[in-house]
């Protein structure tokens, strides 16, 4: 075996062991959504439009649709295109695990869905740290404490957003790749590309404000040498890639978002003063 054979060998092993770390980590935060035919907050209109969404979404998918853009039997039967303008990925997804799985009940799905995200959003901070820091220890550290950061299980145990909380798994990932293609070439354009388009098909905001942040990070590494603006063309062109693979998705939106009604009124949007505030 040679020695690249070997490494690459080594670290698929090594992350195979961090990935079934996390997974069995995160089962016992998951021991409030336990039962699959009960839940502790039954009266929860919010929940109950996820697990249709996901039953929608099912359905879309048995009548052929790629990508999944409308809700066959939602909103009157008028097949309106709810998956066009949000969290498509989320849903394709839980759709196809509700078709494979469990055809009849969308809480599986739901729930294997937020397992995932646990598992992913450990596994992708334990990356970037290791990536930055070199400590194995200290890498597995910060992913546990991202997999359960209180951010993750309130948005899966009080809120139910399933969108948020896959994008926020996500991101790290993404976070790791675009890291990746900064610092190291090439060869991670392509991945940071997927893993931004993904997080954007995931959920927008996760997508714009992990965006800007990374961008900051990556501000504190440059200088005016003509190596680091390679790196920050290399950068760019992943984005652009990320955002191409993503405009069938935003494009509708941003052109037609005027036409569309959200039932959620302007008055309920928390404040961003509110949002940029210290802690």
């Amino acid at each position: 075996m040679s020695i690249l054979s070997l490494r690459i060998f080594r670290t698929g092993r090594s992350n195979l062991s961090i990935l079934l770390l996390y997974g069995v980590m995160a089962i016992p935060f998951l021991s409030p959504m336990s039962s699959n035919t009960l839940w502790s907050h039954t009266g929860d209109n919010e929940l109950y439009t996820y697990l249709q969404l996901i039953d929608q979404a099912k359905k879309g998918i048995e009548e052929g649709q790629f990508p999944l853009q409308v809700a066959p039997e939602r909103y009157y039967g008028w097949r309106y295109p709810i998956f066009q303008f949000y969290a498509p990925l989320t849903y394709t997804v839980a759709g196809y695990l509700q078709l494979a799985i469990s055809p009849d009940n969308p809480l599986i799905p739901f729930k294997i869905l937020m397992w995932l995200a646990m598992v992913l959003a450990g596994f992708g901070a334990y990356k970037v740290a290791h990536y930055l820091f070199r400590s194995r220890g200290a890498a597995i550290i910060g992913g546990a404490v991202c997999l359960t950061a209180p951010f993750m299980l309130v948005n899966m145990h009080v809120r139910y957003q399933m969108q948020e909380c896959l994008s926020a798994g996500l991101l790290p990932l993404a976070v790791y790749c675009l890291i990746r293609c900064f610092v190291a070439g090439r060869l991670f354009i392509v991945w940071a590309a997927l893993a931004w388009s993904a997080v954007l098909h995931t959920y927008g905001l996760t997508f714009l404000w992990g965006g800007l942040f990374t961008g900051a990070l990556f501000c504190t590494w440059s200088n005016l040498k003509i190596k680091t603006w390679f790196r920050w063309r290399r950068a760019i062109v992943a984005g652009a890639i990320g955002l191409l693979l993503s405009a069938w998705y935003f494009a509708p939106i941003a052109i037609w978002s005027k036409y569309l009604e959200f039932e959620m009124p302007k008055n309920t949007l928390t404040p961003l003063s509110f949002d940029l505030s210290p802690p």
